[in-house]
């Protein structure tokens, strides 16, 4: 443990160079990973306009298209 905290030392600003490179890379690869999942999980009738047009006639009794 002593030899890692002194290589660690004597590394010096380039550790905190790689520390940050690879954070910045990990917070890249989460932040895309949470986007894949919310537009995978988006609801079926919202990928076309044709597929929205059926979910209102569906639920809303009210709906009529415009011209």
């Amino acid at each position: 443990m002593a030899e890692a905290l002194d290589t660690l030392i004597t590394l010096g600003w380039w550790a905190l160079g790689w520390l940050i490179v690879l954070s910045v890379i990990g917070s890249i690869v989460v932040l895309t990973a949470i986007a894949t999942g919310a537009y995978t999980v988006r609801p079926a009738w919202a990928l076309t306009r044709a597929g929205a047009r059926r979910y209102a006639h569906r639920t809303r009794h009210d709906y009529e298209e415009a011209a």
